[in-house]
């Protein structure tokens, strides 16, 4: 992509000094705007905060501030060259500094000085390098710096915002909307990493083994892994698949140090984790696909970490249910953010139910088998739910004959146990109550999930360990709720848990735990506190359990 060379600019107002030497660029022979740009609404800020948003002086400010946004999009990235660094400023908000004999790279943006003059400051965080495929706007915040008096003249009264989103962040919510839909991304991330001109292999190495919720490279993780080029060349000459495990474990400050790398992370699998050559022989021949349920793990707090504790506990479940392939990714589906434990004896636990090894045999097996026919969804999210909730409630321990049966005996006794269940209405016992009912919230449906096969669905579904709180369901201290969209599809889920006359959150997340979007932002909050209010005026109150740590 061409780059405009020019002086660096800092900002409409704030220009650095010309440098001894600038080097020329392409010339203007891409675009970065589309032919018809969207302009922000001012209605839709105003109906965001009804009666206290001055129009006039609103729709004066946005075109004022859409036409400096437009003239940087349309020229976002601007290069000085010096003998000792290439400096690329990134729309008039953000600099990159890169050091030509080293390759390390640094970070400054727009920020307010002691002086009370804005200019560029070094960053104290990791700043971002390689952008994100979808629209980044970590360099909002700076641009809009200087525009921030004019955007808090918008409003009427700043002490009556609302419980929802604050002024800035509704602000930055509709230009970030607006520069989607009227510039090129995928060109404006071209462009600033061409102008970068950064090591192609380093970039690739840095990318292994990140969690798929990570887009992007920060300035720290690329000068990181630039610092220690000969040790990712070392393990790429060895085993390049192994690269991943390297970063996996250097994000939690466990990576081996020394000239052998591949030996100190079998040396602390084998010492430290308890893995045995079959484990590590399935590590060093799998790839890094197959380990994507531990790469990419969240807690239902939204911590991510601790990741390394998993990975030697699902490598001894696997030598214990004797595999010598990896499970197929589509299958991994059924194990994200599981424990992952083998049991002492012939037992593992799967969906935290302890089960035998034999068992959990037979479930994989029939996957693989309904992977090949294409009806895997339906086995993960339906099919296992059943079975599953019936080893929950009934224990049973299997002889050779119904193991050497596999999924046939499972199905079909599962199918028999809940017949029987059903006739001395006894599934009663796996269900209960929540006060709040069906609910339409905005634009989201909230639906009480109320028995134990409705939760490990939501569960398998959403790929998060809702499942694991069946028994606080049951006794009355916790509540979960599946966030539905218009078409009935379940995008996030809420977890309450009884605090004496209150019920709180304690988890609200999307698939795989990730953070909610914008738009249900402050759903939980409003779920709980209804939720509350029923409890007060409807229920008893009980005994308040511990609370969660």
């Amino acid at each position: 992509m061409s780059v405009v060379v020019t002086t660096a600019i800092a900002s409409e107002t704030h220009r650095a000094s010309t440098p001894s030497r600038v080097s020329q660029g392409a010339g203007d022979a891409h675009r970065f705007l589309r032919e018809n740009p969207v302009d922000p609404r001012p209605i839709a800020l105003m109906n965001r905060f009804p009666g206290n948003v001055r129009e006039d002086v609103l729709r004066g400010m946005l075109c004022s501030l859409w036409t400096s946004l437009r003239e940087h999009l349309a020229d976002p990235v601007r290069v000085t060259e010096t003998r000792r660094f290439r400096k690329v400023t990134f729309m008039g908000a953000v600099r990159f500094t890169v050091h030509k004999t080293s390759g390390q790279v640094s970070g400054s943006g727009l920020a307010r000085k002691r002086n009370g003059q804005i200019g560029f400051l070094k960053h104290t965080k990791p700043t971002v390098i390689d952008l994100a495929c979808q629209l980044d706007g970590f360099w909002i915040d700076p641009f809009l710096l200087s525009w921030r008096p004019q955007i808090a003249e918008c409003l009427i009264d700043h002490s009556r915002p609302g419980p929802g989103p604050d002024w800035m962040e509704s602000i930055r919510r509709e230009l970030r909307r607006a520069i989607a839909r009227s510039s090129d991304w995928f060109r404006i991330r071209c462009a600033l990493r061409d102008a970068l001109k950064l090591d192609p292999q380093v970039m690739l190495w840095c990318r292994k083994g990140r969690p798929t919720y990570v887009t992007y490279v920060t300035h720290d993780q690329y000068n990181s892994v630039l610092a220690e080029r000969a040790t990712y060349q070392s393990i790429q000459d060895d085993n390049p698949n192994l690269i991943w495990l390297y970063n996996y474990l250097r994000a939690e400050k466990l990576h081996p140090e020394g000239e052998q790398p591949i030996a100190g992370m079998k040396a602390w699998l084998l010492d430290n984790g308890g893995v045995g050559e079959a484990g590590w022989r399935l590590l060093a021949n799998g790839k890094e696909q197959n380990f994507r349920h531990l790469i990419d793990f969240v807690n239902e707090r939204g911590g991510v970490n601790g990741r390394y504790y998993y990975l030697p506990k699902w490598l001894r479940l696997l030598g214990k249910l004797r595999r010598v392939r990896a499970v197929p990714g589509p299958l991994l589906g059924l194990f994200v953010h599981d424990i992952y434990d083998a049991e002492q004896g012939d037992r593992v636990r799967f969906r935290d139910v302890v089960i035998q090894t034999g068992v959990l045999r037979a479930i994989l097996d029939e996957g693989e088998r309904r992977l090949a026919n294409g009806s895997h969804r339906t086995f993960i999210e339906e099919d296992v739910v059943e079975v599953v909730t019936w080893l929950q409630n009934e224990r049973p321990v299997l002889d050779k004959n119904q193991l050497r049966q596999g999924w046939k005996y499972l199905a079909t006794r599962t199918a028999t146990w809940k017949v029987e269940m059903e006739a001395v209405d006894a599934l009663r016992e796996l269900s209960w109550d929540s006060l709040l009912p069906q609910t339409r919230i905005g634009q989201w449906q909230v639906v009480p999930l109320t028995d134990a096969w409705q939760l490990r669905r939501e569960a398998l579904r959403q790929r998060h360990c809702a499942d694991q709180h069946t028994s606080e369901c049951l006794a009355g201290d916790n509540r979960h709720f599946s966030v539905r969209n218009a078409l009935g599809k379940s995008v996030a889920t809420i977890g309450l848990e009884r605090h004496g006359k209150t019920w709180k959150v304690f988890g609200f997340r999307e698939r795989a735990n990730r953070p909610v979007r914008d738009a249900l932002r402050g759903l939980d909050v409003e779920v709980a506190q209804r939720y509350s209010d029923l409890w007060r005026s409807l229920a008893p109150v009980k005994p308040s359990p511990t609370s969660r740590e």
